[in-house]
Protein backbone atom coordinates (compact mmCIF):
# COMPACT_ATOMS: atom_id res chain seq x y z
CA UNK A 1 0.00 0.00 0.00
CA UNK A 2 3.02 2.28 0.09
CA UNK A 3 2.25 3.29 -3.50
CA UNK A 4 -1.34 4.32 -2.69
CA UNK A 5 -2.40 7.30 -0.64
CA UNK A 6 -6.17 6.94 -1.07
CA UNK A 7 -8.73 4.17 -1.08
CA UNK A 8 -11.04 5.04 -3.97
CA UNK A 9 -13.27 1.93 -3.80
CA UNK A 10 -14.23 -0.71 -1.26
CA UNK A 11 -16.90 -3.38 -0.79
CA UNK A 12 -17.77 -5.28 2.38
CA UNK A 13 -18.00 -9.01 1.83
CA UNK A 14 -21.66 -10.10 2.19
CA UNK A 15 -20.78 -13.40 3.87
CA UNK A 16 -18.28 -12.02 6.40
CA UNK A 17 -18.83 -8.59 7.93
CA UNK A 18 -15.26 -8.65 9.24
CA UNK A 19 -13.71 -8.58 5.76
CA UNK A 20 -13.64 -5.91 3.09
CA UNK A 21 -12.28 -5.73 -0.45
CA UNK A 22 -10.29 -2.54 -1.05
CA UNK A 23 -9.15 -1.02 -4.33
CA UNK A 24 -6.18 1.35 -4.08
CA UNK A 25 -2.95 0.67 -5.96
CA UNK A 26 -4.04 -2.95 -5.81
CA UNK A 27 -7.05 -5.00 -4.72
CA UNK A 28 -6.88 -6.21 -1.14
CA UNK A 29 -8.95 -8.48 1.03
CA UNK A 30 -8.63 -7.12 4.55
CA UNK A 31 -9.82 -8.71 7.77
CA UNK A 32 -11.26 -5.80 9.75
CA UNK A 33 -10.53 -7.46 13.11
CA UNK A 34 -7.14 -5.78 13.19
CA UNK A 35 -5.41 -6.49 9.91
CA UNK A 36 -5.82 -2.88 8.80
CA UNK A 37 -2.75 -2.07 10.85
CA UNK A 38 -0.82 -5.22 9.97
CA UNK A 39 0.32 -5.32 6.37
CA UNK A 40 1.45 -8.94 6.58
CA UNK A 41 -2.17 -9.98 7.20
CA UNK A 42 -3.49 -8.27 4.07
CA UNK A 43 -4.24 -10.56 1.15
CA UNK A 44 -3.15 -8.91 -2.09
CA UNK A 45 -5.50 -10.08 -4.80
CA UNK A 46 -4.48 -7.94 -7.76
CA UNK A 47 -1.42 -5.74 -8.08
CA UNK A 48 -0.25 -3.29 -10.68
CA UNK A 49 3.28 -2.95 -9.29
CA UNK A 50 6.11 -5.45 -9.48
CA UNK A 51 6.43 -5.76 -5.68
CA UNK A 52 2.80 -6.90 -5.29
CA UNK A 53 1.87 -10.50 -6.10
CA UNK A 54 -0.45 -10.69 -9.09
CA UNK A 55 -3.19 -13.30 -9.40
CA UNK A 56 -4.08 -12.29 -12.96
CA UNK A 57 -2.02 -11.22 -15.92
CA UNK A 58 -0.54 -7.80 -15.16
CA UNK A 59 -2.95 -4.91 -15.45
CA UNK A 60 -1.63 -2.03 -17.49
CA UNK A 61 -3.43 0.54 -15.37
CA UNK A 62 -4.04 1.64 -11.81
CA UNK A 63 -7.16 3.50 -12.94
CA UNK A 64 -9.61 1.36 -10.98
CA UNK A 65 -13.28 2.29 -11.22
CA UNK A 66 -15.41 -0.07 -9.18
CA UNK A 67 -15.64 -3.20 -7.10
CA UNK A 68 -18.95 -4.97 -6.47
CA UNK A 69 -20.35 -8.24 -5.25
CA UNK A 70 -22.98 -9.90 -7.41
CA UNK A 71 -26.34 -9.09 -5.76
CA UNK A 72 -27.57 -12.65 -6.42
CA UNK A 73 -24.42 -14.55 -5.44
CA UNK A 74 -22.02 -13.15 -2.79
CA UNK A 75 -19.29 -15.52 -3.99
CA UNK A 76 -18.96 -13.55 -7.23
CA UNK A 77 -17.05 -10.26 -7.37
CA UNK A 78 -16.80 -7.86 -10.30
CA UNK A 79 -13.80 -5.54 -10.66
CA UNK A 80 -14.02 -2.65 -13.12
CA UNK A 81 -10.83 -0.95 -14.24
CA UNK A 82 -9.76 1.34 -17.07
CA UNK A 83 -9.35 -1.51 -19.53
CA UNK A 84 -12.57 -3.41 -18.79
CA UNK A 85 -14.33 -5.66 -16.28
CA UNK A 86 -13.08 -8.81 -14.58
CA UNK A 87 -15.02 -11.47 -12.68
CA UNK A 88 -13.93 -13.57 -9.71
CA UNK A 89 -15.62 -16.66 -8.28
CA UNK A 90 -12.92 -18.07 -5.98
CA UNK A 91 -12.19 -15.49 -3.30
CA UNK A 92 -9.76 -13.42 -5.32
CA UNK A 93 -7.37 -16.09 -6.52
CA UNK A 94 -8.20 -15.84 -10.21
CA UNK A 95 -9.78 -12.98 -12.15
CA UNK A 96 -11.29 -13.64 -15.56
CA UNK A 97 -11.69 -10.85 -18.12
CA UNK A 98 -15.34 -10.30 -19.06
CA UNK A 99 -15.40 -7.10 -21.05
CA UNK A 100 -12.74 -4.98 -22.69
CA UNK A 101 -14.62 -1.74 -22.07
CA UNK A 102 -15.84 0.30 -19.10
CA UNK A 103 -19.24 1.25 -17.67
CA UNK A 104 -21.41 -1.73 -16.80
CA UNK A 105 -24.43 -1.84 -14.48
CA UNK A 106 -25.63 -4.98 -12.73
CA UNK A 107 -29.40 -5.16 -12.38
CA UNK A 108 -30.71 -8.58 -11.37
CA UNK A 109 -34.05 -8.98 -13.12
CA UNK A 110 -34.45 -12.69 -12.46
CA UNK A 111 -33.91 -14.89 -9.38
CA UNK A 112 -30.79 -17.12 -9.52
CA UNK A 113 -31.17 -20.04 -11.91
CA UNK A 114 -34.05 -18.51 -13.85
CA UNK A 115 -32.14 -16.77 -16.62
Amino acid sequence: MSKANTIPRSAWTPRDARSVLIVAACVLLVDATGALALRDQWVFLVGAFSDVPVSISALNTTDYHTLAFDPRDPNIVYFGHHNGVMKNIDGGVTWLPMLRQGDVTLAPAFPPGQV
